[in-house]
């Protein structure tokens, strides 16, 4: 198994289209979140960029805000 940015070259990766369609955000927010540092974890392989499946859940999950019931 080789790594390479982190990322393990033998697992499929996302590409910007699919992580677009998945989180339901625009490839052009996905490069914003990037430049900005904010957003999931990303596999940088020379000018390609690649996001992994258990990336984009920690992002969901970190992201999850909780709320209260206060109605009682």
């Amino acid at each position: 198994m080789e790594v390479q940015n982190g990322c393990v070259s033998t697992g499929r990766l996302l590409t910007e289209s699919e992580v677009s369609s998945l989180l339901g955000v625009s490839v052009h927010t996905l490069r914003q979140w990037r430049m900005r540092r904010w957003g999931p974890a990303f596999c940088k392989i020379g000018r390609i960029v690649r996001y992994r499946r258990s990336d984009l859940d920690d992002f969901v999950a970190e992201s999850t805000v909780e709320v209260r019931n206060d109605r009682g």
